[in-house]
């Protein structure tokens, strides 16, 4: 049972496509994420979820209902922002039971529903005090129990841990995560940031110029992104631009400036099509130049730069062709410094093949 569904949905600002023909389906109890740089359209999708902008085409339906029309306060969603948006001028506990006071719920109620939800946010103790008196993480946490006191049958978060320092942010990324799954609650959620997105998502729509590049789970984005722009845009990778020569039973060859390199079939390509061969910095490996390694594909080159980052290093190896290779390796599998020659080998399987059409 889907419990957000797009249809069709564009918005224009004159004449220009913030969102262009989106279609989404959000399962019941699902976390998702809509990923992108900015300006890729993924907050005004959340905001038409919400309803703050009207779709210029198309239709939005949460729990099997049609709100495109629906004003946001019809919609029984939760909303959290990235500056939190609490009323300084009220309690916690006052901040928290707001939209229960709004819908004329039983003091008692309240009372009882704000204690499960410090509860749950691990507060208990900050009912009394005011917004200003609680640290960044504590306001976020706050914030989510503020948006879920009502029971919404969507929580849509934008961007809400953007203001935290990198340590309180990856700490924030397990505590909602856990929230949510604790309650099964359906979230879309909204980041430019692709950490974020592969830890905490069941699924990630990586977004670009108002459209969904690649919906997926985070290891299917990641290890089998399907364009350029999502084998880029998550992660670091090496691009090797090519042509299509065969496909070999399960495997496909391509001819690129520097090598034959072999990769899962690309079925959507005929020989002769141009490709770019896409891998990922920690699936090379680095060999002695005159090492052999049977079954892998294999570029020569010279390591031009290392660089010592704690638990890996980052070696820029230049090839032939005067482009760059660059591999993570871990400490103890250095073999050597910059000026010595290597062989950069990775696995068949390793190997991704895009189709520049």
């Amino acid at each position: 049972m889907s419990s957000v569904v797009l249809e069709n949905v564009s918005k224009y600002y004159d004449q220009v496509a913030a969102v262009d023909a989106l279609n989404l389906d959000v399962r019941a109890g699902e976390f998702i994420t809509l990923l992108g740089p900015s300006g890729c359209g993924k907050t005004t999708t959340l905001r038409m979820i919400a309803g703050f902008v009207e779709p210029s085409r198309g239709r939005v339906h949460i729990a099997n209902e049609d709100v495109t029309r629906l004003p946001p306060q019809q919609r029984t969603i939760g909303m959290v922002f990235q500056d939190y948006a609490l009323f300084p001028h009220l309690t916690i506990g006052e901040n928290i039971g707001f939209g229960l006071v709004e819908r004329k719920v039983a003091r008692d109620q309240i009372a009882a529903r704000v204690e499960e939800l410090l509860a749950l946010i691990r507060l208990p103790e900050v009912a009394g005090r005011f917004p200003s008196e609680l640290s960044g993480g504590q306001q976020q946490r706050v914030a989510l129990a503020r948006a879920i006191a009502f029971p919404p049958k969507v929580l849509l978060m934008d961007e809400p841990l953007g203001a935290l320092d990198l340590k309180l942010r990856e700490a924030m990324q397990l505590e909602l995560r856990l929230i949510q799954q604790k309650l099964k609650i359906t979230t879309v959620y909204v980041t430019h940031d692709q950490t974020e997105a592969m830890t905490m998502s069941d699924r990630i729509a990586v977004m670009n110029a108002g459209r969904i590049e690649q919906l997926d789970d985070p290891p299917g984005i990641y290890n089998a992104p399907r364009t350029r722009f999502v084998a880029n845009f998550v992660g670091k990778v090496n691009f090797l631009p090519g042509r299509l020569i065969e496909h070999c039973g399960e495997q496909s060859a391509v001819e690129t400036r520097v090598a034959r390199i072999l990769g899962p079939r690309l079925s959507a390509a005929n020989p002769g099509a141009a490709v770019t061969v896409a891998v990922r910095p920690e699936k090379l490996r680095l060999l002695p130049e005159a090492a052999a390694d049977a079954g892998m594909n294999v570029v020569a080159g010279q390591i031009e730069t290392q660089t010592f980052a704690g638990n890996l290093y980052h070696d820029l190896v230049r090839t032939a062709d005067g482009s760059s290779l660059l591999v993570e390796i871990r400490p103890f599998e250095r073999i050597g410094g910059p000026g010595e020659r290597v062989r950069v080998c990775w696995s068949v399987g390793d190997t991704v093949i895009l189709d520049d059409a």
